[in-house]
Order: structure tokens, then C-alpha cells, then sequence
């Protein structure tokens, strides 16, 4: 669906995404634009990262108790969808990945 948003001191001007969306997608936004924690019994997901233009890193570690976690290439952008995310070389038995939101 296209749209737009405005919500000044929020969400920049001028931000773009190519998100996909869906009408359910709104009542889940407009839940986490207020705060207000999203019903787990509904269809919808939050776009609201998206429109913030938030960015985040993924991170790897082999080992969770050595305390180093690496940076796993480019930053990503919020969309509140789920991330597919491949890594092409040898891994080991387990790894271990997290998020890391970037300060904007």
C-alpha cells in the first residue's frame, strides 16, 4: 500500500522506504507510535521502525562467554519485518547473533 506519514520531530522529512505493507499493519504502528504495547492476538506488524529510519547492525560470536561480538556487514534499516540473513563461510558448531540499534 502507499501511503504517507508526518510526524514532525519524529519522522524525518523526506524519508523513503520500499517496506511492503498492509492495512493490518497500521493499528500495530499506531500502537507502537504511542507507546502502547501491541496485542499479540493480531495480524498486523509495526512499521513504526521504518518510519523512524532506525538502522541497526547485525552482530555475530562464536563464544558467549568471551565477551567480543563482531560487526556481520552493512548497517540494515528497521522494517519490522523478519530478516533473512546468510553467512557464506564456514561456521562453526554454534553461533550466536543479536541486533544492535544504531544511535541516529
Amino acid at each position: 500500500m502507499s501511503g504517507a506519514a508526518r510526524y514532525p520531530g519524529r519522522i524525518q522529512p523526506g524519508n523513503r522506504t520500499d517496506r511492503m505493507t498492509l492495512t493490518m499493519d497500521i493499528f500495530a504502528t499506531a500502537c507502537a507510535a504511542l507507546g502502547v504495547p501491541v496485542p499479540e492476538n493480531i495480524d498486523g506488524v509495526s512499521f513504526w521502525p521504518t518510519l523512524l529510519g532506525q538502522s541497526y547492525e547485525v552482530e555475530y560470536c562464536d563464544d558467549l562467554g568471551a565477551g567480543f561480538w563482531a560487526t556481520s556487514g552493512d548497517a540494515i534499516v528497521g522494517t519490522g519485518a523478519l530478516l533473512a540473513f546468510t553467512n557464506q563461510l564456514a561456521l562453526p558448531d554454534q553461533r550466536f547473533y543479536r541486533l544492535k540499534l544504531l544511535r541516529q
